[in-house]
């Protein structure tokens, strides 16, 4: 979106390209519109005093394999570079927020932390819908707006019969 808009976009990622948690198609599709990628490293740090001005970043090495399979990546010492830049956005991780779902008292929760739901999209708490990755962990857009038409058909239901 920040490309489209217009923006140089650089994606930072610790691990080499081909571990990616993205389809390959999204990785060529971002490429094509220039986004830029630097695999193996790590940003460690953001500077700048009242804004941004750039993101030091360490070199990554692949080294021995994690219970998945993949290389676990270690940094290599005082390989480190910066990038100028004034605008840094975190994409961290691609499951539900912990703190949004822990304030949802009663709501039950899945192993890796997501939101378990009915086919409807119901939860556990009977006026709580939830759909999109807070309950299928990451996953296309199609699966959420999908699992969103349900829990909006659902809820509509539940409405319609008070």
């Amino acid at each position: 979106t920040a490309r489209r808009m217009g923006a140089e976009v650089t994606l930072v990622y610790r691990r080499r390209e081909e571990d990616l948690p993205a389809r390959a198609a999204e990785v060529f599709h971002a490429k094509e519109e220039g986004v830029m990628f630097i695999t193996c490293a790590n940003p460690v740090r953001i500077l700048g005093d009242q804004s941004v001005s750039g993101i030091e970043c360490i070199r990554m090495q692949m080294c021995n394999l994690d219970e998945s399979g993949r290389p676990i990546p270690e940094p290599i010492d005082n390989d480190t570079f910066t990038l100028a830049c004034d605008v840094v956005i975190q994409a961290i991780g691609q499951g539900p927020n912990p703190v949004l779902v822990s304030q949802i008292p009663g709501i039950e929760k899945g192993r890796a932390g997501n939101v378990v739901t009915g086919e409807d999209g119901r939860t556990s708490h009977p006026k709580i819908f939830a759909a999109g990755d807070v309950t299928t962990g990451a996953a296309t857009v199609i699966m959420a707006m999908g699992g969103a038409k349900q829990a909006a058909r659902s809820i509509n239901r539940m409405l319609a019969s008070q």
